[in-house]
């Protein structure tokens, strides 16, 4: 029974990932795809577009990708490319591959292998979250990540699965976890404080269906106004009040997957 769980939990977990890579990305080709468009239409009235001004190279496990599976991808002050990938962390400096992998008893190589969200901060440090890996600050320039451990909160609950990473204007980390809601990382004071989007969630299945956050936004008027996306709808987090308000989906998220 308990392969079967954890087998159970694994395909949620590629559900998840399926599913916040498509919201997170689908915008970015329909406006890739605008701006082709409106590229041609300027080549049309001008005449003057040069293909020559833009070159494409497709990057896969020939040129020394970590993984062919990208989740997410992040460029650093310097220019460098890394890419999160399904097994380790990949760095492209225009001309060769440069690959990070967990290693045990090393404090300073990648926490988890499979990683699911990247951002940046203003000091120009990435921060990694993986799927059973702590968060970790990565050194561009010097390579070197420093992991912070989560703890076991109040409630019992332990990390095992983030899903997506975000820094506020103030410098507060909100990560978005697979079946344990919204946690706080204060990077100066180094703690946590986890929150659960529902209480009383009592099942296996509540939890994943009402409590998963798959994405972060800080609303652009209100800073103080985190908006989550949920397997359930739209949730809004006021980080003052700690109040969570829920604008549920109108269609089953059976549904969508069956």
């Amino acid at each position: 029974m308990v392969h079967n769980k954890s087998l159970s939990l694994k395909k949620k977990f590629q559900t998840l990932i399926i599913t916040r890579t498509f919201h997170k990305y689908y915008l970015v080709v329909g406006l890739t795809l605008l701006s082709i468009i409106a590229l041609s239409g300027q080549h049309e009235r001008a005449h003057s577009f040069s293909q020559d001004q833009y070159q494409f190279k497709h990057l896969t496990t020939q040129e020394g990708l970590a993984h062919r599976t990208i989740h997410c991808a992040i460029v650093d002050d310097a220019g460098f490319m890394w890419f999160g990938t399904q097994d380790g962390l990949s760095k492209w400096d225009g001309q060769r591959m440069k690959n990070f992998f967990p290693i045990i008893g090393d404090s300073t190589a990648l926490s988890g292998s499979l990683i699911t969200d990247m951002t940046k901060d203003k000091a120009g440090n990435i921060w990694i979250v993986s799927h059973q890996g702590d968060i970790c600050r990565l050194n561009p320039q010097t390579e070197i990540f420093t992991t912070f451990s989560y703890p076991q909160f109040a409630n019992g609950v332990v990390l095992s699965s983030e899903m997506t990473v975000t820094i506020d204007k103030e410098g507060i980390i909100w990560i978005g976890c697979f079946d344990d809601g919204l946690v706080r990382f204060d990077p100066i004071k180094k703690t946590f404080k986890q929150f659960d989007l529902k209480e009383k969630l009592l099942t296996e299945q509540e939890r994943f269906r009402q409590n998963s956050v798959v994405e972060i936004i800080e609303d652009v008027r209100d800073p103080n106004i985190l908006w989550l996306a949920g397997n359930d709808g739209l949730y809004s987090f006021n980080k003052k009040t700690e109040k969570i308000d829920h604008f549920p989906s109108t269609a089953r998220f059976a549904q969508i997957f069956d």
